[in-house]
């Protein structure tokens, strides 16, 4: 749901029409109701539900401003937060000019993190899958041969040929089996790629995640060790591009 405050341009009260449903039509009818689009001023604060509604309310023809939760003024001793009473608060702010909006991404811009946090996760549950696996045959006692390097292709071929005598071991066991080749998969996606765009990818993965896991350690925000590792990864894709240019021209 949507709680909404309108605060006109002459002055006095804020007034709450209410709370509406968080749906197309719903914000459509509440714009009809309030007057000409091109003479309404929006904002809401930024949060977890992105900017959906931002961009239906520019479509609309509203002027929206999304807003910096941490840079709406507050006053002392004001702790109680309710959607009704913020919706009123970003109402009066809003009429004078005390509120900070942020810079609203376009969708490919926003695409771009969904990608990065998928594989991210993917990292994790990857991670967290091999621990699940390695300490199930832990605890059973059973280990690869020597001279195998752990998850390495030697290692990945010896655990095809594992077999627990518990059904249900041999179910668990399959299912530790199955989240590891997440990562398979993401190879095999790079297949087709030249090797030295593969480098570089490889290389730049490996760099700007030490660079980032150091600089939170150092103490920087990670908002301020985010923004370095991405000044950095834009020489990565630089170099990327003028590999895929040269790849071009030379055929």
């Amino acid at each position: 749901s949507i709680a909404v405050a309108v605060a006109n341009g002459h002055g006095g009260d804020s007034r709450p029409p209410g709370v509406i449903p968080s749906r197309p039509q719903a914000v459509r009818d509440l714009v009809r109701r309030l007057g000409p689009p091109q003479r309404i001023t929006a904002c809401y604060e930024a949060g977890p539900c992105g900017h959906t509604l931002y961009r239906h309310l520019t479509h609309l023809g509203v002027h929206c401003l999304v807003i910096a939760p941490s840079l709406v003024p507050s006053k002392p001793g004001d702790r109680v937060k309710t959607d009704r009473r913020d919706a009123t608060k970003l109402a009066r702010l809003l009429r004078s000019r005390e509120l900070t909006p942020i810079w609203v991404p376009d969708e490919a811009h926003e695409a771009l993190p969904d990608l990065t946090r998928a594989r991210e996760d993917a990292r994790h549950d990857l991670l967290r899958a091999r621990h699940r696996l390695s300490k199930l045959l832990l605890r059973l006692g059973i280990f690869p041969p020597q001279g195998i390097a752990p998850w390495s292709q030697r290692h990945h071929t010896w655990l095809e040929t594992v077999t627990l005598p518990h059904p249900a071991r041999q179910v668990a066991f399959g299912e530790y089996r199955h989240r590891p080749s997440v990562w398979g998969a993401l190879r095999r996606r790079q297949r087709g790629q030249p090797e030295r765009i593969k480098t570089i990818a490889w290389h730049a993965q490996d760099r700007l995640h030490r660079r980032y896991r150091g600089l939170v350690r150092r103490g920087k925000r990670p908002q301020q060790a985010v923004v370095a590792v991405a000044r950095e990864l834009l020489g990565f894709i630089w170099a990327i591009a003028r590999e895929r240019q040269a790849k071009k021209s030379a055929t």
